[in-house]
């Protein structure tokens, strides 16, 4: 089941703005994780794309200036289209149990969902 930016902000909309929020995952032995923050596919993407573009760029070193122009640009577009794509996916960023109380969840979250 997939749960979008949208569904998840009508959904919070019914509990108290001071609620925390948790992570819990694994149903078979249900775990609870604080969260860290929020992050998209493509700001992982775009961080990660500065060193690629760095090796990209050292793959180059023999082509001529044209062919490096036109092997920047196909790797623009590759890039800006996967860019596009994946700032549709927000991920939660999990950061460990909590400091207070059982990491452990509870299996009945699953039927409630």
């Amino acid at each position: 089941m997939k749960m979008t930016v949208g569904e998840l902000m009508m959904r919070l909309e019914d509990y108290p703005e001071d609620a925390e929020v948790m992570i819990m995952h694994q149903p078979d032995w249900p775990l609870r994780e604080v969260i860290r923050g929020l992050v998209s596919a493509g700001e992982i993407a775009r961080e990660r794309r500065s060193d690629e573009d760095a090796e990209f760029d050292a793959m180059l070193d023999d082509l001529d200036p044209d062919e490096r122009g036109e092997a920047w640009q196909e790797r623009e577009a590759e890039m800006a289209e996967a860019e596009a794509s994946a700032e549709k996916i927000v991920y939660l960023v999990a950061d460990g149990h909590p400091y207070e109380g059982s990491p452990y969840g509870d299996k009945v979250a699953w039927d409630l969902t």
